[in-house]
């Protein structure tokens, strides 16, 4: 780090679980940093995010316009059964989407386009009334897994972010949600929801800056995700 040099290290982890740690020196100010993130179109914008908008306070279903299924997801869909089904979906939503197939005739995929996207508004809305516990398990396989039971287990091991969180000294400046739409190497397209808080801390020590991301859904592969962003000073 004192030479300028960016440290990335793949932390040990278990249970099918995936844990990355980064830094870098920056010469960049707390509400720079505070800036980059609200503008997270911006801050993500690379080859593997494919499209990417952040949601307006209150969302709407226009900030969902963008949201397109690729063909082989909405194929995918047809063959849908709760226990067995391609996308990470919960039981109201295979339900739901598969009746739209059913009733759609020749326009299906773009009635199930829209479907879809009515179902991500409702798991925001959801989501800003009852929490992340409230939002219902994935049903894609046999035994269903619920994304706030693998998420509290993310942050029973993270226990630096944990005792910040319960703290007094940090003030939210902002939070907002996302959705986006990325692909890694040669895997499907995975489009997910995210929740994002920005904090600012009134402590000498410790992080200047404070963002926690929390995903709530994601099409593909993840059943849960914790993001944290620490600006702290040299």
């Amino acid at each position: 780090l004192t030479r300028g040099e960016a440290v990335v290290r793949v932390l040990p982890s278990e249970d099918g679980e995936l844990a990355v740690v980064a830094a870098t020196p920056t010469t960049a100010r707390p509400e720079a940093v505070t800036s980059w993130f609200g503008a997270v179109a911006d801050l993500k914008k690379s080859e593997f995010v494919l499209a990417i908008r952040r949601i307006a306070d209150p969302p709407t279903l226009q900030d969902f316009s963008g949201v397109q299924l690729d063909d082989g997801d909405l194929d995918d869909l047809r063959r849908c059964q709760p226990g067995d089904c391609d996308l990470k979906l919960s039981r109201a939503d295979i339900v739901a989407l598969r009746q739209v197939v059913g009733t759609s005739g020749s326009a299906w995929k773009e009635a199930v386009q829209v479907a879809f996207r009515e179902r991500l508004l409702g798991r925001v809305h959801l989501y800003q009334t009852e929490g992340l516990q409230a939002l219902p398990p994935y049903a894609d396989r046999k035994s269903p897994v619920s994304p706030n039971d693998v998420f509290a287990r993310l942050l029973t091991r993270s226990p630096y972010v944990t005792s910040l969180l319960l703290s007094n000294h940090l003030e939210r400046v902002d939070t907002f949600f996302y959705w986006s739409k990325e692909r890694y190497g040669t895997g499907k397209a995975v489009i997910s929801l995210t929740h994002v808080d920005t904090f600012r801390s009134s402590l000498s020590s410790g992080p200047e800056v404070l963002v926690v991301s929390a995903e709530l859904f994601a099409t593909h592969y993840r059943t849960a995700s914790l993001g944290v962003t620490a600006l702290t000073s040299d």
